[in-house]
């Protein structure tokens, strides 16, 4: 494996393929342009949310994943950023074999993630939305209750303004 920037062409084709290949609705683009970066940007895998991004520096190649702190890493291929609450990383140096199934695998527990946010955030919206509908349904009893109230008072008045037959 080659390492830096003169490479970087070579590692991101591996890392698309492997992305695509462990998820195949992944996506990939191209964020934060930059001079250091030669204005083209860090490349970003997305799916339901940010998965993972690539970076190419001259002594190794950086993937880091946006929640890697809350993924399991049972081959321990993360090396770098581990004393973060969120991301971590792994920096491949040159000569490094990658365990490809160990990274399809954190790739896969990255997406598995992701979609139980998403799923988690519309259960939360749905759960508000349910309080707000029941609060609108409690507000109706209310407000039948005090129509009820009214026709009572209406038929009470009326009773009382009739002379006794």
């Amino acid at each position: 494996m080659l390492v830096g920037r003169q490479h970087s062409g070579e590692h991101e084709c591996f890392y698309s393929q492997a992305f695509s290949a462990a998820e195949p609705g992944i996506t990939e683009e191209r964020k934060w342009k930059k001079p250091s970066n030669g204005m083209v940007g860090v490349p970003v895998w997305s799916l339901n949310g940010i998965v993972c991004t690539g970076e190419s520096y001259k002594q190794v190649v950086k993937l880091t994943f946006a929640h890697g702190a809350s993924l399991p890493d049972p081959s321990g291929l993360f090396n770098s950023s581990l004393d973060g609450n969120t991301r971590r990383a792994i920096d491949f140096h040159e000569g490094d074999k990658i365990d490809k199934a160990a990274l399809k695998a954190l790739i896969r527990a990255a997406v598995a993630l992701n979609k139980a946010k998403v799923k988690a955030k519309a259960k939360a919206k749905r759960t508000k939305a349910e309080r707000t509908k029941a609060k609108r349904a409690k507000g109706k009893t209310v407000l039948q209750q005090i129509e009820a109230a009214v026709v009572q008072l209406k038929q009470a008045v009326v009773r009382i303004r009739q002379p006794n037959s």
